[in-house]
């Protein structure tokens, strides 16, 4: 038996010997075969782009980027191709595209028609490797600012025509003639009669930032930036009103912006994303309407008016084109005055508020025209008739070329022939805020919130503006002073 074990073993040891050899054998054959493949393995020619991240150039002017290339193996540009692409914000993200601008490998262009806006423009420069199909990217922050971002827009009368100019406080510089140098051949008439700027921050729709010019009959929509005109105001409709006569334009506290034209309401939605005045407002009742170019901004977005016909405040309904009824618009409890049933003899003269934007208090100022005499309106929260009484201690009131509001220090600013009056709201008083020159009546003014004042002087040959800060107390100090204007018929800032 056990020589039978040892002649079994002896046996495996040698086969096992044996198929260890074999299969060494064909590895080594294996090894030896000639691979034919190729495999001259190369280096990717990698791309990587340097440049700012961030460039600011001012609208007009030419936008040069030279980028430098860094590539892995060799600096050869050329089986490279580049273009450079803008963002185009839509309504949504879909509604999103991209402008190529330049397909060349540097970027030099001019800015002339670029929107000049508060926040970035998003470049997208990309390079393409034509020879292995790779993409490179470098994203820059680009913004387009103009000397005419903020501050005063001055529309002024010379000769047989009108003309836009713009006050740079912060610059300290004044830029005359802004329309006509820009819209060749065409005469802004003497009928111009404001001028107005509108924005809209970026939210979760696009930015809207636009400006208008009206007159007697019609009007121009025109470029934030470069005063171009984009648009004849009368195609600013959805359905064209027969009687084209724009009289007043209002942001609203919302996203809304209000019109006045021939004494009847619009209101353009820019949340909507399209730059149209919707359906002409409907009374509540038959009687119709006729309202004075004036309007309250309220808290909850809806608006209140002057009904000159039928002499009565009227509140617009949010979300609706009819005017709210009385018994929804007014709080019956409070009963200063009769907000639907106004003194036959008393003129509307201006609108305004006084408190904080959120829960202001109307303020409307009449003139009796029995006896030149004036009177204070109040509506807190502009549907509480709170407060009534006569104007006391305020020097020919009825005569101002305007009123200008200080919300916050719950103070009125008007002008009669060369002195600025400051009337103060809760003394029912005013006193002398600043006189001018003996020769320059004050033909224009208007304020920044409740932070400062501009005011615009006519001497018979030439226009002046001067620009005030407002104290706490609501007195006014020197600023500036700007010359050369034609005779000024309106001021409106800039935001």
């Amino acid at each position: 038996m056990k020589s039978i074990i040892n002649n079994f073993n002896k046996r495996f040891n040698i086969n096992g010997f044996m198929l260890v050899i074999i299969c060494l054998s064909v590895l080594l054959l294996n090894s030896c075969y000639k691979d034919k493949g190729n495999y001259d393995y190369k280096i990717s020619n990698d791309v990587a782009i340097k440049s700012a991240d961030t460039i600011e150039v001012s609208q007009g002017d030419q936008l040069k980027i030279t980028p430098e290339l860094e590539q892995r193996v060799a600096a050869n540009e050329s089986s490279l191709s580049f273009e450079w692409t803008l963002a185009v914000a839509g309504k949504t993200v879909a509604d999103s595209t991209y402008q190529v601008l330049a397909k060349t490998r540097n970027l030099d262009i001019s800015t002339i028609d670029f929107k000049a806006k508060r926040n970035y423009y998003t470049l997208n420069y990309r390079i393409t490797n034509l020879e292995t199909g790779v993409v490179y990217h470098k994203l820059i922050k680009l913004l387009v600012s103009t000397n005419f971002q903020t501050g005063w827009i001055i529309l002024d009368q010379s000769g047989s025509s009108s003309d836009l100019n713009f006050v740079n406080d912060n610059q300290k510089a004044a830029y005359y003639k802004l329309f006509s140098k820009v819209n060749t051949g065409i005469t802004l008439p003497l009928s111009a009669h404001h001028a107005y700027s509108f924005y809209v921050p970026e939210g979760s729709n696009p930015e809207v930032s636009l400006s208008a010019v009206i007159y007697d009959n019609e009007g121009y929509l025109i470029d934030n930036g470069n005063f171009k005109i984009l648009s004849n105001f009368s195609s600013l409709f959805y359905t064209k009103p027969s009687v084209i006569k724009p009289e007043f334009m209002q942001q609203n506290l919302g996203n809304n912006l209000s019109l006045i034209n021939n004494g009847k309401l619009y209101y353009m939605n820019t949340s909507a994303g399209s730059i149209k005045f919707g359906d002409e407002y409907r009374a509540y009742d038959g009687a119709g309407y006729s309202l004075a170019p004036q309007q309250f901004k309220s808290y909850a977005g809806s608006g209140v008016l002057f009904d000159n016909l039928n002499r009565r405040f009227l509140r617009d309904s949010y979300g609706s084109t009819t005017f709210v009824t009385p018994d929804r618009a007014f709080d019956a409890s409070y009963t200063a005055f009769d907000p639907v049933n106004i003194n036959s003899n008393h003129e509307l003269m201006s609108i305004g508020s006084m408190g904080p934007s959120y829960y202001s208090t109307l303020l409307a100022i009449f003139k009796d025209n029995t006896d030149n005499s004036c009177y204070l309106y109040g509506m807190e929260g502009g549907n509480k008739p709170t407060l009534y009484k006569a104007i006391e201690n305020s020097p020919n009131m009825y005569l101002s070329a305007g009123f200008a509001y200080a919300p916050a220090r719950n103070q009125i600013y008007y002008a009669v022939g060369n002195i600025l009056y400051q009337y103060d709201v809760l003394s029912n008083s005013s006193t002398i805020a600043y006189t001018f020159p003996s020769g320059e009546d004050i033909t224009a003014l208007q304020t920044k919130n409740s932070e400062s004042v501009a005011v615009a002087t006519y001497n018979g040959s030439k226009g002046t503006v001067y620009t005030f800060d407002i104290e706490a107390t609501g007195e006014v100090t020197f600023n500036s002073k700007y010359e050369n204007f034609g005779k000024v018929k309106n001021i409106n800032y800039r935001y």
